[in-house]
């Protein structure tokens, strides 16, 4: 849900209008992750799967569905957005790393790697943090802008914590 509301606000933001194109992006957003069900590796691949065989059930075009895969499919990384709605899908995305939920949002992605063993320790966690938060960048003005300061203070405290 976080990710569905994250796009309505920057699409909003962004100052679009289009309820047509807004209901696209936010399918695609309600589905983007689904494809953690079936494989945790290139779940976005997954994904769009699931939507080919889903949506056309509820009258979804062939040319919509293409829309929605393409924007799934911008979420993966490394994110290479092409177009704005690809943008907006992509800042929803990964919105919490510039927000005041990031070290809750860290710390439950931390346990679920851990789990499946992609990482062992909170060290080694720390330091995939910092190359990733230093790496990341928001696509669209209004995320820059809203949540470009704060990420900039999360990546400090995680630096703090390698000190």
């Amino acid at each position: 849900m976080a990710v569905l509301q994250a796009c309505e606000r920057i699409y909003s933001d962004e100052n679009q209008s289009d309820e047509f194109q807004l209901a696209l992006l936010k399918t695609a957003a309600l589905f983007h992750d689904i494809g953690y069900l079936v494989q945790y590796h290139r779940n976005e691949e997954e994904a769009c799967k699931i939507v080919e065989s889903s949506l056309p059930e509820c009258d979804y075009t062939r040319d919509e569905i293409i829309i929605i895969n393409r924007l799934i499919m911008a979420t993966q990384m490394p994110q290479q957005p092409r177009d704005l709605l690809e943008k907006i899908i992509c800042d929803a995305d990964l919105e919490y790393l510039g927000t005041t939920d990031f070290d809750n949002i860290s710390d439950k992605l931390f346990r679920e790697l851990q789990q499946r063993d992609l990482v062992s320790n909170k060290l080694d966690w720390d330091k995939t943090q910092i190359e990733f938060l230093s790496a990341h960048q928001y696509w669209t003005l209004s995320a820059q802008q809203r949540c470009g300061e704060i990420k900039g203070l999360n990546l400090n405290k995680v630096i703090q914590r390698q000190t």
